[in-house]
């Protein structure tokens, strides 16, 4: 059976400059690896990226992708209940370059 690594929890961020980071690249990557900490990569004294595990990475994703799911859940839902209550509106082509020019298309 393998050996499970303990990762190391702390809750002060990580700072690293774009200099440093080019530097020490090697380093900063094997630290991410053996931690649960984002490193935050500043330029200029500005946040400017975030280097996490892929472990943190792909835990992330799999929220986004659940959070995804459950807002087309609600909109389908929505959508079904607003026509039962006859609320909803036939989007015909003129109704649509309409919403798009006064630039409601694309917002949430």
């Amino acid at each position: 059976m393998a050996k499970l690594k303990k990762k190391k929890y702390q809750y002060i961020p990580n700072i690293v400059s774009a200099s440093d980071l080019q530097r020490k690249s090697g380093k900063i990557i094997d630290r991410v690896k053996e931690s649960t900490h984002p490193y935050i990569v500043v330029r200029n004294n500005k946040p400017q990226a975030v280097i996490i595990g892929i472990d943190q990475y792909e835990e992330l994703k799999k929220k986004q992708r659940e959070w995804e799911w459950m807002d087309t859940m609600e909109a389908i839902k929505d959508a079904k209940k607003a026509k039962k209550e006859g609320k909803l509106i036939e989007l015909t082509d003129g109704l649509l370059a309409r919403w798009i020019k006064e630039g409601k298309a694309g917002r949430g």
